[in-house]
């Protein structure tokens, strides 16, 4: 039988998956901007930007391992 707890760990792991896919997304088109500003010369992205694309890319990280082990955590419940 399922528990309100089960049903708030779903939603947890969900909302932490969409989060992690949207800064996945950010990642990506961060990339892709760096690789046409290279290419063409005609963006050249700040350097803040750097920081950027490591503190989203140590976010992506830090929530795979979250949802990773409350996955693992919930399989041991049942």
């Amino acid at each position: 039988m399922y528990t309100t707890n089960i049903f708030r760990y779903i939603y947890l792991v969900d909302k932490l998956k969409s989060i992690r896919d949207y800064l996945g997304v950010l990642w990506a088109l961060s990339l892709l901007f760096r690789i046409i500003g290279k290419i063409t010369g005609i963006y050249e992205i700040p350097d803040w930007f750097k920081f950027f694309v490591f503190a989203t890319i140590a976010i992506i990280i830090v929530l795979s391992v979250i949802i990773y082990f409350n996955k693992k955590a919930s399989n041991n419940k049942d």
